[in-house]
């Protein structure tokens, strides 16, 4: 599933942005990726929110993209609650990605993204967690990653993230990402408030920590295939009983 607003300067004199969209309970494969942004988005993408997704067999899992010379924006983006499985990288967010349609596009036309939050994701069998890469001249801003943890084998030569051109804040991250998203001021992922929906028993439970397991409450809001040692890890931790 793919969100696109215009390609290149036809994108930009039309000037039409796609917002105020949400995508919600959707399970599916793609030997692409299983949610995007872009890479067409020269008439901009805002306010945008996909929840509660399963991914199986994916390219990637989540992916906004974009490249210069598409000018346009990708702004107040939030993906949540989301599982993948089997997945060449579990989120990328670049800007170098996309042809153009003709020797008519404005180089200098540097596309803004700012203020994209991705929370509460479980991914295995992944190969890479993720790859941030931004515009030189126009860097990604207010990137918000919390709670997301990417299981899968890295060797040698495939980290597990890549980064450039691009600040924002990580919290509750597996495994960590690279420095660029390290840092001490959260800046607008401040903003990113806690929806763990049965926050009182878990607290109740184990004290006010919040910690990997609380996977365990996040992510019995979503219909995952859930087998017997998933299931048994998070009773043996959190003692809730996905049954009732």
């Amino acid at each position: 599933m793919a969100v696109k607003s215009g390609w290149d300067e036809y994108g930009i004199a039309y000037g039409l942005p796609s917002s105020n969209i949400t995508i919600r309970r959707v399970s599916g494969s793609s030997p692409f990726a299983g949610i995007a942004i872009g890479s067409e988005t020269s008439g901009g993408v805002e306010n945008v929110l996909a929840e509660h997704i399963n991914l199986y067999k994916v390219g990637i899992g989540i992916h906004i993209k974009t490249n210069s010379g598409r000018g346009g924006f990708i702004k107040n983006i939030t993906v949540s609650h989301v599982y993948m499985e089997d997945a060449r990288k579990g989120i990328r967010i670049s800007g170098d990605v996309g042809d153009h349609p003709d020797d008519k596009f404005d180089p200098n036309a540097l596309p803004l993204v700012k203020g994209v939050t991705i929370k509460n994701v479980w991914g295995v069998k992944v190969l890479q967690a993720g790859l941030i890469q931004g515009v030189k001249n126009s860097p990604f801003t207010d990137i918000c990653l919390y709670d997301i943890n990417l299981g899968g084998v890295t060797g040698p030569r495939n980290p597990p993230w890549k980064c450039s051109d691009v600040s924002g804040f990580a919290h509750q991250v597996s495994p960590w990402p690279c420095s660029e998203l390290s840092s001490s001021q959260q800046g607008s992922c401040a903003n990113y408030s806690w929806d763990y929906g049965n926050i009182s028993t878990f607290q109740a439970l184990r004290g006010a920590t919040i910690g990997f397991f609380d996977w365990c409450i996040v992510m019995k809001g979503i219909a995952l295939p859930w087998n017997a040692e998933r299931r048994l890890v998070c009773l043996k931790f959190s003692r809730i009983d996905f049954d009732k």
